[in-house]
């Protein structure tokens, strides 16, 4: 595999500007929302969980998804929508960012960064991408 680090950056500039155009934000903002929902994700599935998904993400997001990752057996498993939620709202504050302002901003960068993945990627891709997340949080991002 050559490792073509322009093709990268530019995979990765158009993911953020589907996100930034999606939700009608500046470019920085798409940037931590992505980093934001991926770090959020790392932390509630499992090491295994997590492994999968990398393989099947854009190279750029696999750095995103990694980077400051502090592996850990125990997690907090999501098991509904809600906790999601809550966890990208704790992340944020962590982030300092603090670039979701309601719930319903929230949703929509949830659905926004999953939809935009499901988008970039095959359709064989975006399945296994889909097929590791909880039932409830699956449902939700297929209906959207």
């Amino acid at each position: 595999m050559k490792l073509d680090f322009e093709k990268y950056a530019a995979e990765g500039n158009e993911l953020i500007n589907l996100i930034a155009e999606e939700m009608q934000v500046p470019k920085d903002k798409a940037g931590r929302l992505i980093q934001l929902v991926l770090h959020a994700l790392r932390n509630r599935i499992s090491i295994g969980e997590s492994i999968q998904l990398v393989s099947h993400l854009p190279m750029p997001l696999k750095g995103v998804y990694v980077d400051g990752w502090k592996i850990r057996d125990n997690y907090k498993r999501i098991k509904h929508l809600r906790d999601f939620i809550d966890e990208m709202n704790k992340e944020s504050s962590k982030m300092q960012a603090f670039d979701l302002i309601n719930e319903e901003e929230t949703v929509e960068a949830l659905k926004a960064v999953f939809r935009t993945i499901n988008n970039f990627n095959n359709e064989t891709k975006a399945n296994e991408v889909n097929n590791i997340l909880p039932e409830e949080l699956q449902q939700f991002i297929l209906e959207n």
